[in-house]
């Protein structure tokens, strides 16, 4: 009976032990919240922007530009909260001027020239 008390320590420590190993857990919490959002209308998915045959003397110096040629993406439906949409557009930026989308490399692309997006007041939002 000597040995009673190293025992019954024992007996604690174990339990202990057993319970810390029995709170061990992973928690994965995942969601996406969405308030007012829109969608991108049906019409304005995968659709091409025509630039038009431009002659080549009309980029006769840097900053050179055709005439402006207007696209709109429409959204649909969107929350009676909605105020303002942000878009984004990815590409390669030109190597040249990163506020310009570079054209495909291939062997029929013209060099020198580059991609410029504009907003409805001619402004580029390119960072």
């Amino acid at each position: 009976m000597r040995n009673k008390p190293f025992y019954l320590l024992c007996a604690f420590l174990w339990l202990a032990v057993s319970h810390a190993l029995a709170a061990d857990s992973t928690i994965t919490i995942r969601g996406y919240v969405r308030d007012n959002g829109c969608s991108v209308a049906a019409e304005s998915t995968n659709f091409t922007v025509d630039l038009m045959e431009n002659a080549a003397k009309q980029f006769n110096n840097i900053g050179a530009t055709t005439p402006v040629v207007p696209f709109r993406i429409l959204l649909s439906p969107c929350g009676n909260a909605v105020s303002a949409v942000k878009v984004g557009f990815t590409g390669v930026a030109d190597s040249h001027n990163a506020n310009l989308l570079a054209l495909e490399n291939t062997v029929s692309a013209a060099s020198g020239l580059g991609i410029q997006l504009l907003n409805e007041q001619q402004k580029s939002n390119t960072p």
